[in-house]
């Protein structure tokens, strides 16, 4: 399983997720864009990640604001209409996520490894993953529970991380290849 889907499936909601958001670890841009990635920085981008993408398929989030998450070059020929079209796909066949209204994500403590691609980031505990409902911060594992979604199980979303580049001064997710798989051509 990919990067970005195993976070996602480690959120306990590996079935629905993993159809739309399977990432791989393709960087077509190359390197970080010279650019430091600090912890803090880190852990703001996954938190938004995992913000906007759940939001994409509770119908929170436009499809435009998970493509503007991506870096530059992963953008080319990824229509919002495509991915518009993946999330009625998925909502008519989880009609539930409509009613699970996260207001934010906090994963914890992450771990940030610089490589040639640019940074690989990743939670230190999936049991310290948590989610802002209702104005308080619940454990992410136990929310999905109680709201009748799988537990972490085998996807330990610590195990793979995701990969943020720097463009023009800003940090993007890296991994193309998942954004990609929306396009319907």
């Amino acid at each position: 399983m990919a990067r970005l889907s195993t976070w996602l499936a480690g959120l306990g909601v590996a079935g629905l997720l993993a159809l739309a958001v399977a990432c791989g670890g393709d960087d077509d841009g190359g390197g970080g864009g010279g650019d430091n990635i600090s912890e803090s920085q880190a852990k703001q981008a996954a938190d938004r990640f995992l913000l906007t993408t759940f939001g994409l398929f509770t119908g929170d989030a436009t499809p435009k604001a998970f493509i503007e998450q991506f870096a530059p070059e992963c953008r080319e020929g990824v229509k919002e209409s495509d991915i518009a079209t993946a999330m009625l796909f998925i909502q008519a066949f989880a009609p539930e996520l409509a009613d699970l209204k996260i207001e934010a994500f906090d994963v914890g403590e992450v771990k940030v490894e610089q490589t040639t691609e640019g940074y690989l980031v990743s939670p230190t505990s999936a049991d310290k993953i948590r989610v802002k409902v209702d104005g308080k911060f619940v454990n992410a594992n136990t929310f999905f529970q109680d709201n009748g979604f799988d537990d972490f199980g085998e996807d330990d979303p610590t195990e793979e991380p995701i990969l943020l580049v720097r463009r023009d001064g800003k940090t993007y997710i890296g991994d193309c290849e998942g954004l990609g798989d929306f396009s319907l051509e």
